[in-house]
């Protein structure tokens, strides 16, 4: 049994005593209280320090009692308003009083309880109380309450039930509201409500959410009686959890067996309405433009950004979404980029500008090219430009091609394996926009009369003609990776999507008769022997006003990224199988400024956006596990 201590009032002056302890454990705060030390010899002169050392416990020594006041005290010496007591809860009392205290407090701990354990019973019983009326406030407000114990709140705030907030007044919370008529939310209503508002725009956070094992069991169970297992329980069980399995290995299967950017992989399909996306930094924050971002595009792999704009300088980024640090960085002296774009498989960067030359980057060996214009031609500027999007395996006997929108309609065909010029199409209006298709057998091209041509890069003959459907002016064009759908832009800003297969028919390709010219290598294709079609789009999209000079596909071909450089903000976002536009993102804050280029990430997780200025906005497409 543990020997009783016998503990008297401290020698000497009390105020010197109580000073010394208040100095050493609080660092300088004056307080009057009482100090005691254990009884010893009359000449023996201990020190508070030594007491609380041989003690091994601060309460020891000083006992400070924070529960609620169990008799009165005295007014004069315990008065809140005092400069020295304010924050601090001591009790003094007399030696005999003390006696009483210590005696108690031996007894318990003779027993193995501890000196509160009183308190403590009061405490939890009236966290009980205030716990159980917080849940009947909540039930009376109609919000719901959680029954586990596991999942009881650490602390109800008891204020919430008597907050009132307007709902109707501001026009962000309006959002809010069960139904128009509702004016006023209480604290409770108004939590449950934020935590559903955001529930719906972070769906991705739902994985967050615990699911109790029997409704979990419950799914399965029924997943394999819907599969035919229809038996004993333990063959029911057995089944379950083999369906699990396969559900957590068909889920995985990209992760153990298919590569990054594999075309096997699944896709999945994007809802319509919102899109959830994230900003990063942005993609050239290390190095910005010092003028308009007239390119951007991502390399085949992935992992690299090109950026070029009217500085001179082409860039080369790293894009990881946190640093992303700057690779290369190379400096044309005489010429403004106007356009640049990866070629050959992105060996090979291609840079044009209002020149009648043009200049080719070569990657792994760091070296630029300056390549002269096409021979047969006097072109003053060689600004747009279309590449064939492969390398040199994937592009047929004559290699990567380079289609230049000349003038008078002439498209100059450019071998960037040999850099001659091949031969040139030729259209009855002029050429303001190109775009090859996925294999590079196909070039798409629009003119100023509205008219669409489609060309056979093997026979370098036109497949066909179609009329954009109410468009004068094609002032750009994007064919999506699968060669499924066909976008056009107009100067009116009404965007087309189409069909690419009901485009061009075989009795426009069997009516198509060219004129070859061996002398000067050029295509005529005269008018009276082909007539073009007039398919209906699938959609036409309204929402910009002003001249479309910028569209893209995501690698999937699940989202179209519309954008015009005439007017500021003016980006928007089409989901393709329901040819909607996304009415979340971009929003009236999204700081895009005049867009003047626009980029995917082969796998789609990101999304460039190059402004007029300089800077190369980054936001990740939640939807993509891939970036």
């Amino acid at each position: 049994m543990k020997d009783k201590r016998k503990y008297k009032t401290l020698k000497g002056d009390p105020a010197t005593k109580a000073s010394e302890l208040e100095s050493f454990l609080f660092g300088g705060i004056h307080v009057a209280a009482s100090v005691f030390q254990q009884k010893k010899d009359e000449d023996d002169d201990f020190e508070v320090a030594d007491m609380i050392r041989k003690s091994g416990d601060i309460q020891n020594a000083f006992i400070e009692d924070r529960r609620p006041a169990q008799h009165n005290l005295d007014e004069e010496d315990y008065s809140d308003d005092s400069e020295e007591g304010a924050g601090i809860d001591v009790e003094e009392s007399s030696s005999e009083e003390l006696g009483e205290d210590t005696v108690e407090e031996e007894g318990e701990e003779e027993q193995g309880l501890p000196a509160t354990h009183g308190a403590d019973t009061d405490t939890r019983e009236d966290e009980k109380e205030e716990d159980h009326s917080m849940k009947r406030r909540r039930a009376e407000v109609g919000v719901p309450v959680s029954t586990s114990g596991s999942r009881r709140p650490a602390w109800n705030d008891p204020d919430d039930v008597r907050l009132k907030v307007n709902v109707a007044d501001q026009a962000r919370l309006r959002k809010l509201r069960s139904n128009e008529k509702q004016t006023i939310l209480n604290g409770v209503q108004y939590e449950a409500a934020l935590r559903k508002q955001h529930s719906i725009l972070n769906p991705r956070t739902s994985w967050a959410k615990q699911k109790t094992a029997s409704s979990t069991h419950q799914h399965t169970a029924s997943l394999a009686i819907g599969y035919g297992a229809v038996g004993s329980d333990e063959e029911t069980t057995e089944v379950a959890e083999g369906l699990d399995a396969a559900s957590l290995a068909t889920q995985a299967g990209w992760l153990l067996g298919n590569s990054r950017g594999s075309s096997s992989r699944r896709v999945r399909a994007l809802p319509a309405g919102r899109l959830e996306t994230s900003r990063m930094k942005d993609a050239n924050q290390q190095d910005p433009q010092e003028a308009v971002v007239r390119s951007c595009e991502f390399h085949p792999s992935g992992e690299l950004l090109m950026t070029a704009g009217l500085d001179k300088r082409i860039r080369i980024f790293q894009v990881d979404g946190v640093r992303n640090p700057r690779v290369q960085s190379v400096f044309l002296e005489d010429c403004p980029v106007q356009q640049a774009a990866f070629a050959k498989g992105g060996a090979e960067i291609i840079a044009v500008g209002r020149r009648p030359h043009f200049y080719v980057y070569d990657l792994a060996a760091g070296h630029v090219e300056r390549v002269a214009g096409p021979s047969g031609f006097k072109l003053k500027s060689l600004e747009s430009f279309a590449v064939t999007p492969g390398g040199d395996a994937s592009c047929g006997p004559a290699g990567p091609l380079m289609a230049v929108l000349g003038d008078q309609g002439n498209i100059p065909l450019i071998s960037l394996r040999s850099r001659q010029w091949i031969t040139t199409l030729k259209m009855s209006g002029s050429v303001r926009s190109a775009s090859f298709s996925a294999d590079g057998n196909q070039l798409i091209t629009g003119g100023g009369d509205g008219i669409l041509y489609c060309w056979d890069m093997r026979t370098r003959r036109c497949m066909g003609q179609m009329v954009d459907c109410g468009n004068k002016d094609s002032a750009a064009l994007a064919l999506s990776r699968d060669n499924r759908y066909l976008a056009t832009g107009s100067a009116s800003g009404v965007v087309n999507v189409y069909r690419q297969d009901k485009c061009w028919s075989s009795t426009a390709l069997s009516a198509t008769e060219a004129v070859h010219s061996h002398e000067q290598k050029t295509m005529m294709l005269p008018g009276s022997l082909l007539r073009p079609l007039m398919p209906s789009p699938l959609k036409e999209v309204m929402n910009l006003t002003t001249t479309v000079d910028t569209l893209a596909f995501s690698p999937d071909a699940q989202i179209l990224a519309m954008a015009s450089r005439l007017k500021k903000d003016s980006m928007r976002l089409l989901h393709v199988p329901s040819m909607t536009v996304f009415s979340n993102w971009p929003t009236s804050r999204s700081p895009l400024h005049y867009v003047h280029s626009l980029a995917f990430s082969p796998n789609g997780g990101f999304l460039a956006v190059g402004n007029a200025k300089g800077r190369v906005l980054l936001y990740r497409l939640h939807h993509y596990t891939d970036a």
